[in-house]
């Protein structure tokens, strides 16, 4: 490595079910499982309603990522407020090959105004928030071995459909607030325990750095040794 400095790392490790905290352990090999990404990105079918009632049918069809003026045929009005609906709503089916693992998390990078899910009939979850992530553990609502699964997304059809204070874009030069899932939308597959978060802190003067990990453990609580 010539010159440049060795580093070695500190871990502390948080596990949801059964708190355990290490310093450089390692977890048991085969025990994470290994982890799969199913990008749902696409061509997804839309429709407008309001914002509790799924609609019966979605005639229209829109790219994820995208906004929801990039529809075909595309709805009039889109990004004012109109009587002709509260909400916009997308559509998809898709299949899992194989069981499902010990961990499914939908993740939806963003999206707006305020985002409801359904999976296979079933509320998995909502999110506010605009201009951050919604991750929403699905995994009793989806099913595997290549079974049809239906993803329904709801999205409010106007700033106005998100709770005030709540960031929503607002800008002086704007006058048009168009709605839509306009990043992209992924299903994360995993065993147990998976890794929910990590973050580094070098110390460059002590040529060490520190990791911080948050695990989540879904099945029996489990003690790692110094």
């Amino acid at each position: 490595m010539g010159n440049r400095a060795k580093w070695f790392s500190t871990a502390v490790f948080l596990i949801i079910s059964g708190l355990v905290f290490c310093s450089g352990c390692a977890l048991p090999a085969g025990r994470a499982g290994n982890r799969q990404t199913i990008n749902l990105n696409g061509t997804w079918e839309t429709a407008e309603g309001n914002m509790d009632t799924i609609p019966q049918s979605f005639a229209h069809k829109a790219p994820v990522p995208g906004l929801v003026d990039m529809s075909e045929p595309e709805f009039v009005d889109v990004g004012r407020k109109s009587d002709k609906r509260q909400a916009f709503w997308y559509r998809r089916m898709f299949a899992v090959k194989g069981e499902i693992p010990a961990s499914a998390i939908l993740k939806i990078h963003k999206a707006r105004y305020g985002t409801k899910v359904w999976l296979n009939g079933q509320l998995a979850g909502e999110h506010l928030p605009c201009f951050t992530p919604a991750l929403l553990d699905v995994r009793k609502h989806l099913k595997g071995t290549g079974s049809q699964n239906e993803l329904i997304i709801r999205v409010g059809a106007n700033r106005e459909s998100v709770p005030e204070g709540m960031p929503s874009g607002w800008d002086f030069e704007k006058y048009l607030y168009i709605p839509g899932i306009y990043d992209s939308v992924e299903l994360i597959l995993s065993g147990s325990p998976r890794m929910v978060n990590i973050q580094t802190a070098p110390d460059v003067d002590s040529k060490a750095v520190r990791v911080v990990a948050e695990i989540e453990n879904m099945g029996e609580a489990r003690q790692a040794d110094l």
